[in-house]
């Protein structure tokens, strides 16, 4: 067992920079208390009162308001998965040991307004349970619900409405980009450096067709669970309970060994570990945390982390990314791209077939340790390969090469825009709060020109430029940052 992780005592004793300081540039989890999201708007209109839980660890608790939720949102349409079959993490996101015919993961979509009759129903069914049994559904101890198994249907949900006797979760609904003006809540501070939200709020604004993001909001029933993973593109993610109860079980970076088996595919479920598969599971460092409504959660880059819902949830969930982690981010990307190239044997293999067999888990989601950390010539074969690689990525929800240089560029025309203001400061008025932005900016800019380089020495730059705008200079780009970056520094200089 590692050490606890830290539950801090107020949401706003720490400066931004203190934050980054001891928890993201480390890379390590911590819980913001229940002030940080007390003021938010979901966390009073998406919620009843349920009055107190009973023993010495009594606390008050606030229910789902279903009839509020399909009056404001039920239109809306989110995927759901069944928490009662075995699941895992790929690449192409969460699959299941069922399938529909096609191959396609465990996941459909349905209203929230289907789904909130699911929860009435999925209520109504426990209660009927917790009577004939003398058992609640609810623990205090993590030990609810049951381990899916393989083979206990076919993976479809298939009945309307949806089975009140199965486990269903709604995840990864798109709230905020299906409703932006309802402001269900506000980013905290120390989470308002975020690239990857804002490269797509940006990518949204100019083309009505390429709305997306990295907010979501989780619904889910007690026992309803996430398998083994870390989050998406090795971002860092942060999650609040608007109501409800989770136990988290982390596991940091360096345990992959211990969660993989002899093939690489990653464990699923810790409450039900074959150990002749995974036998140095019982040596995995591990933190178990137990999340109260209210609370946030910052989960740090590659940690994998298990999520056990204990009570009915709500949560709201952000992946992000900023210069503490964006060159994790930029690895995996390469790692990703290895992967395709080497594994699926471009050579023979077509892009559908290719789609089709990583669909199927053919590409393993844990990274070997041997992968090497220059992975351009995996795109020295063809130019061909090169934008065969590159469109798998963008197919499977990886980031491109393309998407990575759009980020970074994002990131720097809003450093560019902080350096004209700073310039128009007085010295009396340069604190200590901006001169740590400056070196943020800084530092965010040669993080960015080591991506940029990578990327300018690249098959898919080099021999693809079809695939790239005619504006789209990297060496130019390059040049520009670099006199940005020393004009930071002058400007610092002269305030002395």
């Amino acid at each position: 067992m590692s050490e606890p992780i830290q539950l801090l005592a107020s949401s706003t004793d720490l400066s931004y920079d203190d934050f980054v300081a001891q928890f993201m540039a480390p890379n390590r989890p911590v819980v913001l208390p229940e002030s940080a999201i007390r003021h938010w708007r979901a966390r009073h209109e998406w919620t009843t009162d349920a009055g107190a839980t009973t023993g010495s660890d009594a606390v008050v608790v606030r229910n789902i308001d279903i009839d509020r939720i399909e009056a404001l949102f039920g239109q809306a349409v989110a995927p759901i998965s069944d928490c009662d079959v075995t699941q895992t993490y790929g690449m192409a996101g969460l699959v299941g040991t069922g399938r529909s015919d096609d191959g396609q993961p465990l996941l459909k979509e349905v209203t929230i307004a289907k789904y909130c009759d699911y929860l009435r129903r999925r209520r109504q069914h426990v209660q009927r349970q917790s009577r004939s049994t003398g058992t609640s559904v609810e623990s205090r101890d993590g030990s609810i619900g049951k381990p899916g198994k393989p083979g206990d249907h076919d993976g479809t949900i298939v009945s309307d409405p949806l089975p009140a006797d199965r486990c269903i979760y709604l995840k990864d609904w798109h709230m905020t980009r299906d409703f932006p003006g309802y402001n269900a809540y506000e980013l905290p501070v120390y989470f308002s450096d975020d690239w990857l939200n804002g490269y797509w709020d940006e990518c949204g604004s100019l083309d009505q067709n390429r709305r997306d993001d990295f907010r979501f909001c989780y619904i889910g029933p007690a026992g309803s669970w996430t398998p083994v993973h870390f989050d998406v593109m090795s971002s860092f993610s942060w999650s609040a309970n608007i109501c409800g109860r989770k136990k988290w079980i982390f596991f940091p970076p360096e345990a992959r060994e211990m969660l993989t088996d002899a093939a690489g595919e990653l464990l699923s479920d810790v409450r039900s570990v074959d150990e002749t598969r995974f036998p140095n599971f019982r040596n995995a460092p591990r933190i178990e945390l137990f999340q109260e409504e209210g609370q946030l959660v910052f989960v740090p880059s590659q940690w994998y982390h298990q999520v056990i819902n204990l009570t009915d949830v709500i949560s709201i969930n952000h992946n992000w990314a900023n210069g503490c982690n964006i060159l994790g981010m930029w690895q995996l990307a390469k790692e990703d791209a290895q992967l395709v190239a080497t594994d699926l044997s471009l050579e023979s293999a077509s892009l559908d077939e290719i789609s089709t067999s990583k669909q199927h888990g053919a590409v393993a989601a844990v990274r070997s340790p041997a992968a090497p950390a220059a992975m351009f010539g995996l795109m020295a074969a063809t130019a061909e390969q090169a934008m065969t690689v590159q469109d798998l990525l963008r197919a499977n929800g990886s980031l491109d090469f393309r998407a990575m240089h759009d980020l970074c560029m994002v990131q720097v025309r809003k450093i560019q825009q902080r350096s004209h203001q700073l310039a128009l400061l007085a010295p009396s008025a340069v604190t200590a709060e901006v001169c740590a932005a400056r070196n943020r900016h800084v530092s965010d800019l040669k993080t960015i020109r080591q991506i940029l380089t990578d990327i300018s020495r690249s098959t898919f730059y080099r021999e693809c430029r079809d695939a790239w705008p005619a504006s789209i200079d990297i060496e130019q780009e390059l040049s520009e940052q670099e006199t940005l970056q020393r004009r930071l520094t002058e400007l610092f200089e002269s305030f002395k």
